[in-house]
């Protein structure tokens, strides 16, 4: 089977980045998306959560692509139709890329050559895909497959994680994006990979498991001590003015 095309277009700027993955991260994990659209809804949202909200709920998702179109798409590129696989490839790059950019800590050249790596495998093993995931997941399974390929193995969930100071030193004036960064590097690498995945990938927890290799009840509980963390890392933006 021939190559499959690359990956195309510039490397996703940091503040667009942020827009999606970022204020998905900030406002669900630290529990302020359903009050806060409701208050976004009636007009009363302070102003530093209005600017959040509009960030999250601007994603340009690709989940946005109908699935039965999608389903399309990959039975003709399971045939060697590389247009209908330059298709999926054009659907899914700027997703993968920008949860790559996340997990290497913003190093996107590095991202890039994991998406596209996961791209190459994705084309090798498509006659082996038989539809029991979706499209996507099984994408981000090839791209971590690829990740640990080049470093040691992803972290167990028994990996103890940094100890939070007693009193937060965040200020709700400050720039969220610099409160949202400081609070994941309090993550281990389990809860960092458990929240990027359900939260910022948008994968279910039993997707996530699978693209992990973890048991689905590591997932939650990797994900549930995240969230903790950054609830207590971010309360000072609940009420910011």
């Amino acid at each position: 089977m021939p190559e499959p095309p690359a990956i195309s277009g510039s490397a996703p700027a940091k503040t667009e980045a942020y827009s999606d993955f970022g204020a998905a991260i900030f406002l669900r994990a630290a529990g302020f998306l359903a009050a806060a659209s409701a208050s976004l809804t009636t007009g009363s949202a302070p102003e530093g959560m209005s600017i959040l909200l509009r960030s999250a709920f601007s994603m340009p998702a690709a989940a946005a692509t109908a699935a039965e179109h999608e389903a399309s798409l990959v039975a003709r590129a399971v045939t060697g139709d590389r247009t209908a696989f330059a298709a999926l490839v054009q659907a899914h790059q700027g997703y993968l890329r920008k949860l790559l950019g996340r997990v290497c800590h913003g190093d996107q050249a590095r991202a890039d050559d994991l998406a596209q790596e996961a791209f190459v495998r994705a084309w090798r093993a498509l006659p082996q895909f038989r539809g029991e995931a979706r499209f996507r997941t099984w994408l981000t399974r090839l791209a971590y497959s690829a990740l640990s390929a080049e470093r040691p193995a992803l972290p167990q969930a028994e990996e103890a994680a940094p100890e939070l100071e007693a009193e937060s030193d965040f200020a709700p004036g400050a720039d969220w994006r610099i409160d949202l960064d400081r609070a994941l590097a309090t993550l281990s690498d389990a809860q960092r990979h458990a929240l990027l995945l359900c939260y910022g990938a948008d994968l279910s927890h039993a997707e996530a498991a699978q693209v992990l290799g973890w048991p689905l009840g590591t997932v939650k509980t990797q994900l549930l001590r995240a969230k903790a963390k950054l609830r207590a890392q971010l309360q000072a933006w609940e009420n910011t003015p």
